[in-house]
């Protein structure tokens, strides 16, 4: 059956878990993965590879997909910024295969995708992702393997423990199905 949104705990927990500058860069990339996926409704498809399948050049989220702004205008340090953009390239619910926009402005809420400084955080650790390399995958080890899936349900797994959920009903499409929920419920 269907698996059980992430809850706010969970994607709170993974922040404090997986964000954090003692975490590895690995780990620091896969928390932000998971929670840019919550924040931004993203399919797994469009951030990451797995289960056999190679991730997929003509719609994976790239540095060059993120964009920080200030005021309306680009900017290069998401440090500086007041909102965050993504362009994702395709998925398979793009009927016309002409990409979409997705942006959220700084709300100063716990889990505010600007606030939480997550596209701050992978740009410091990873600046090329922004810059010579923007045009790669942006989820990436540094031994430059994708993220898999199973990785970002895993992920799941362990933030539905930490916080006393039964692990078995979450997976890499909870983050997805949890944004889905907070906005439904936010009335949007």
């Amino acid at each position: 059956g269907k698996k059980w949104p992430a809850t706010p705990a969970m994607c709170r927990w993974i922040r404090q878990r997986f964000c954090l500058p003692d975490c590895s860069d690995d780990e620091a990339m896969a928390g932000c993965a998971c929670l840019l996926a919550f924040f931004f409704l993203l399919r797994s498809s469009e951030y990451c590879g797995g289960q056999g399948k190679p991730w997929q050049v003509d719609r994976v989220l790239r540095g060059a997909d993120v964009i920080p702004r200030l005021k309306g205008k680009t900017v290069t340090s998401f440090a500086d910024a007041d909102e965050v953009v993504i362009f994702i390239r395709g998925s398979k619910t793009d009927q016309f295969n002409e990409g979409q926009v997705r942006n959220h402005f700084w709300s100063g809420v716990e889990l505010c995708p600007v606030a939480v400084t997550l596209c701050e955080e992978l740009q410091r650790r990873f600046p090329e992702r922004f810059a010579g390399e923007a045009h790669l995958p942006l989820f990436r080890h540094t031994d430059g393997k994708m993220l898999a899936r199973e990785e970002v349900g895993a992920i799941a797994k362990l933030s539905a423990i930490a916080v006393g959920t039964d692990p078995a009903e979450t997976d890499s499409h909870s983050f997805r199905s949890a944004g889905a929920s907070a906005m439904i419920n936010a009335k949007v």
